[in-house]
C-alpha cells in the first residue's frame, strides 16, 4: 500500500495536485485539567521505547511502547509512554475536532480509556461478524461518554472553544487522462471462468425499511421534546411510549409523535441533547409505520428515515450544561444485583406509586435523565458496575428522589457539566406519501 510521500507523488503527477497548508479559526477542544487535579498514570521509564519521529532503534530486549485505538465494544484508546500532545492528537481519530493541549503538564504517560460509541467517529460504524451485522448485544455498553471517560479516568477535561485549525487547502486538481492501452470500465471484458472478479467490498449502504410511511397525524393532542403529564416525579421506565416495535415493523402510538421525539428515539437521546431546528420540531406530529426486522439496525434504519423524508442535517456538540450526577449516598449503595437465571423478587400489591426496573446503573441514568420533573440531564458517577434490580416505593404526594436515596442508597448531586449534544443544522417536513 502506498503512503505518504509515495501517494503525494502520484497525486502531483496523475492528477496535478497543488494544496497549501493554512490556519483558520475554527471549533476545538481544550484539553484543560478538571477540578481536583489529574489523575495521569506515569510512564515507567525502561518499561518500552516510547514513540517519536524518527523512530529510535530498539535496545536488546525492548519493544515499541503500544499505541492501538479499537472501534470494538466498548470503543477504546490505549497508549503507553505518551505525552499529553500525542494524547490529544490521538484524540482527533475518536471525536470530530482537533484537541488542543492546554494542562501545562509535562512528562509521559500510560493511557487507556473505554467509552460508549455515541458522539465519537464510531457511532455510525457497523459492527461486522464474517460479513454481517453483529448481534444487538455486541453495541451495548455501560462505558461513559468520552468526556466523561476522560474527566473520571485522567482528572482532564475536554472543553468546547475556537481555535486555530490546520486546514489543507486545494488550489487545483485534473482528472487523471487515460494512458495509451489502458482498458476503460466499460470496456473491459467480463470475467471469465478464470478471470477472479474483484473482492474488494462496496462502501456499505446505510440500513433502511423495507417499507416506510410517514405522514401528518390524524390527531394532535399537544406535547414534544418535554412531553409528560408533570405531575409527579415519578420516573417511567419505558419512556414516552412514541414508538413501537411490534415483531416485523415499527409504528408510532395513537396520536403520532413529533419529529423530536422520532430524532431522540432514533439517536438514543434525552430532551436536553437535542437542540436547533424549527418550531414545528416540537408541535407537528406524524403517524409513522414501518416494516423491516427488529434489529440492532433499527436505531440506524430510523436515523436513514430522518435523512430522507425529512431531509436532516446535523452535527454533534459537546456544551457545557446544570447536569445532576449520580453518587452513591452516604452510607453506601443499597442495590440488589441481578444474575442471569435469576428471578424478580415478589413487591408489595398496594396502590402507592412504585418504580420497578431492572438494568445496570446507565438504565437507571436514562430513566431518571428523560423525566420531566427532574429537570436535567442525568451523568453516572457511581462507579458501580453490575446490573441491578432498581425497586422504590413512596406514599401518595411524596417526592421520588428521597425514597431513591433511602432505599437504593443513589443521590442526586447538582454539577456543571460537558454533554454531547445533537444539533439540528437543516431539517424540512417530508411530503406527503
Amino acid at each position: 500500500m502506498m503512503r505518504g510521500p509515495m501517494m503525494r507523488v502520484l497525486l502531483e503527477e496523475r492528477f496535478h495536485l497543488k494544496v497549501h497548508h493554512q490556519t483558520v479559526e475554527g471549533p476545538v477542544y481544550f484539553l484543560t485539567v478538571a477540578r481536583g487535579g489529574s489523575k495521569l498514570h506515569p510512564f515507567i521509564e525502561g518499561s518500552c521505547t516510547p514513540y517519536s519521529t524518527p523512530r529510535p532503534p530498539l535496545q536488546p530486549g525492548q519493544k515499541y511502547c503500544m499505541s492501538n485505538i479499537s472501534a470494538l465494544t466498548p470503543p477504546s484508546v490505549e497508549i503507553e509512554g505518551a505525552t499529553l500532545d500525542q494524547f490529544s492528537k490521538t484524540l482527533l481519530a475518536v471525536i470530530d475536532r482537533p484537541v488542543t493541549n492546554k494542562t501545562g503538564i509535562a512528562g509521559r504517560f500510560d493511557i487507556r480509556l473505554e467509552f460508549a460509541r455515541e458522539g465519537t467517529r464510531f457511532a455510525s460504524m457497523p459492527l461486522l461478524r464474517d460479513g454481517a451485522p453483529a448481534p444487538a448485544s455486541e453495541y451495548v455498553t455501560d462505558a461513559p461518554s468520552i468526556f466523561t471517560a476522560v474527566q473520571d479516568k485522567l482528572g482532564l477535561k475536554l472543553e468546547s472553544g475556537k481555535g486555530p485549525v490546520e486546514s489543507f487547502v486545494i488550489d487545483q486538481i485534473e482528472k487523471p487522462a487515460e494512458e495509451a492501452g489502458q482498458e476503460s470500465a466499460s470496456d473491459a471484458p467480463a470475467p471469465g471462468p478464470r478471470q477472479a472478479r474483484s473482492t474488494t467490498p462496496s462502501p456499505q449502504k446505510p440500513p433502511t425499511f423495507d417499507v416506510a410511511s410517514i405522514k401528518p397525524a390524524k390527531e394532535v393532542t399537544g406535547g414534544g421534546r418535554n412531553e409528560g403529564d408533570g405531575s409527579s416525579t415519578r420516573p417511567r421506565a419505558g419512556g414516552a411510549g412514541a414508538l413501537r416495535y411490534p415483531p416485523g415493523r415499527v409504528v408510532s402510538a395513537p396520536g403520532g409523535l413529533t419529529a423530536g421525539k422520532i430524532i431522540q428515539e432514533a439517536f438514543h437521546l434525552t430532551q436536553y441533547q437535542l437542540s436547533g431546528g424549527p418550531s414545528w420540531l416540537d408541535s407537528d406530529r406524524f403517524d409513522l409505520e414501518a416494516k423491516g426486522p427488529n434489529d440492532n439496525r433499527v436505531k440506524g434504519m430510523l436515523q436513514t428515515l430522518l435523512v430522507e423524508k425529512f431531509k436532516l442535517v446535523f452535527h454533534r456538540e459537546a456544551k457545557e450544561m446544570p447536569v445532576y450526577h449520580l453518587v452513591i449516598a452516604k452510607g453506601g449503595a443499597k442495590l440488589k444485583e441481578w444474575k442471569e437465571g435469576d428471578l424478580m423478587a415478589r413487591f408489595d400489591s398496594d396502590d402507592r406509586p412504585k418504580f420497578i426496573d431492572r438494568g445496570p446503573i446507565q438504565r437507571l441514568v436514562n430513566v431518571l435523565s428523560g423525566a420531566q420533573a427532574i429537570g436535567r440531564p442525568v451523568l453516572d458517577k457511581t462507579g458501580l458496575t453490575g446490573v441491578y434490580v432498581f425497586y422504590v416505593v413512596w406514599d401518595q404526594g411524596d417526592d421520588f428522589i428521597p425514597a431513591m436515596q433511602e432505599q437504593l442508597g443513589l443521590k442526586l448531586e447538582s454539577h456543571k457539566d460537558l454533554v454531547n449534544c445533537l444539533v439540528i443544522d437543516r431539517i424540512e417536513k417530508p411530503e406527503g406519501n
